[in-house]
């Protein structure tokens, strides 16, 4: 499950990390677990409908990933 937190034009992306490696070296034969954590920026949109209408969020280019 991916988690989305929004601070102003920055959001926090945080999700689960799973990777099988397919050409492994010895001893390092098990996947690979955790978790990835990125810094994107929230693009602003126009506005449409009404002021109480949902308002589209855009969450898109990556600037920090670890």
């Amino acid at each position: 499950m991916k988690s989305i937190c929004c601070f102003g034009r920055l959001a926090l992306v945080i999700e689960p990390l799973y990777f099988i490696d397919p050409d492994p070296y010895p001893g390092q034969e098990g996947p690979e677990r955790g978790v990835r954590m990125e810094l994107r920026m929230v693009e602003p949109q126009p506005r449409r409908g009404s002021v109480y209408a949902a308002q589209p969020i855009v969450i898109d280019r990556s600037i920090w990933r670890g």
